[in-house]
């Protein structure tokens, strides 16, 4: 208990020199790494942990440990936390640009704290502009907050006998506008938003998504379990986001326009039919050094 009570550090220090370093953080995204083919077939709980700075990284608890720690930790809750393996952040889809990440272990010590100071969301905003400056890159995945401007309908495609639903959305901000593709149960989340809200221009944050292009055209797209949408999240940066250029760009009075988009080719139905995040031989190396667990190929 001392070493928890001890000085806090700060998540921007992190680095492989240690492994005892203690932290004060809110678990701001807490979701399952699964197989692609059998969801219940858990691989990890992957974490998104922010301190009182703002900093993010991640951490992961692999399969041997979920048993100890399922129970422990909540998403939007504030923890001290000691004891971790400190390795590279490496791979696809990193869902921070901290240069290293945590994994839990055996000494991993875990206590409930509370902090009125740590962001709730932990957002890292993306400009469009800055998410077409990427060129599709796969290596991280990014949030960002715009006007939505345009919606597509749903749209169905059919792969091996499963049907797919896919909605587009068309987010603007004071760089430009950018698609953001979003399936499977994001649909149903959209079509409940504006149910809700109607057909007025709404601030829309998407969290966690990953970046795709499709003929030169550079957007977002939800990854499973792990993307997040916020809609017109009471926030201080959507609160001043309503104050900006893109909102005044645009007359808030009129109406979602509506987004004519089809999906015809079979490379992109199969980009967009593969939302799990992949793991190469390196990070799954990574994972042997620190646990000696067997790897399920997929």
């Amino acid at each position: 208990m001392a070493l928890v009570n001890g000085p806090i550090e700060m998540v921007r220090n992190i680095c492989g020199v240690k492994d005892s370093w203690r932290l004060k953080v809110r678990v701001v995204r807490l979701w399952k790494s699964c197989s692609k083919n059998d969801p219940k077939n858990v691989f990890s709980l992957e974490m998104v942990l922010v301190d009182v700075e703002g900093a993010r990284i991640q951490a992961s608890i692999c399969k041997l440990m979920i048993r100890k720690f399922a129970n422990v930790i909540v998403e939007g809750e504030v923890y001290k936390m000691i004891y971790f393996a400190v390795v590279k952040n490496v791979g696809n889809f990193c869902a921070t640009k901290h240069e290293f990440k945590l994994i839990f272990n055996s000494r991993t010590t875990v206590f409930r704290a509370e902090s009125q100071l740590i962001p709730e969301f932990g957002l890292s905003l993306s400009s469009s502009e800055d998410i077409r400056n990427t060129k599709g890159e796969y290596e991280y995945l990014y949030d960002m907050m715009g006007l939505l401007t345009a919606v597509s309908a749903e749209i169905n495609i059919v792969k091996d006998g499963k049907t797919t639903r896919l909605i587009v959305l068309e987010l603007t901000d004071d760089k430009g506008k950018i698609r953001c593709t979003l399936f499977g149960d994001y649909v149903d989340k959209v079509n409940e938003f504006l149910s809700l809200s109607g057909t007025q221009l709404t601030v829309v944050v998407i969290q966690y998504a990953r970046v795709n292009t499709y003929k030169g055209d550079v957007g977002l797209v939800n990854v499973f379990n792990t993307s997040r949408l916020l809609w017109n999240p009471q926030i201080v940066e959507a609160i001043e986001f309503r104050k900006s250029v893109a909102f005044h760009e645009v007359n808030s009075d009129i109406c979602i326009g509506f987004l004519d988009y089809d999906i015809q080719s079979l490379s992109m139905k199969d980009e967009f039919l593969n939302p799990f995040p992949r793991k190469n031989l390196e990070e799954l190396q990574t994972y042997e050094e620190v646990f000696n667990f067997s790897v399920n190929f997929f």
